[in-house]
């Protein structure tokens, strides 16, 4: 994995696919649940958040914050909550996200 410079406030490229290459949100109800903890935890991490892309296979989001662990932070928890609801609905085992 190629190490990025982080620079303060400015915009920030993620891209998140799932483990296994196959849908992540089945239902409107699953991008509503991704959506809430992605706002509430970037509010919590004072990330601001320019754009969120969720499609049904992968989630791109541009965002920039003041310091680089409050980024890694960020997604660290949105993806470990989104998985544990979506483990728990679906009945997955392994990893969601690669």
């Amino acid at each position: 994995m190629k190490c990025r410079k982080f620079y303060k406030d400015i915009l920030t490229h993620c891209y998140q696919r799932t483990a296994d290459g196959g849908v992540l949100f089945y239902s409107y109800s699953d991008y509503l649940v991704y959506f809430t903890i992605f706002c509430i935890i970037a509010r919590k991490y004072n990330i601001r958040v320019y754009s969120l892309c969720q499609m049904p296979d992968h989630v791109r989001d541009s965002s920039s914050a003041k310091k680089a662990a409050d980024l890694v932070s960020f997604k660290r928890e949105v993806n470990s909550r989104f998985s544990r609801e979506y483990k728990k609905t679906y009945g997955f085992n392994s990893a969601v996200f690669e």
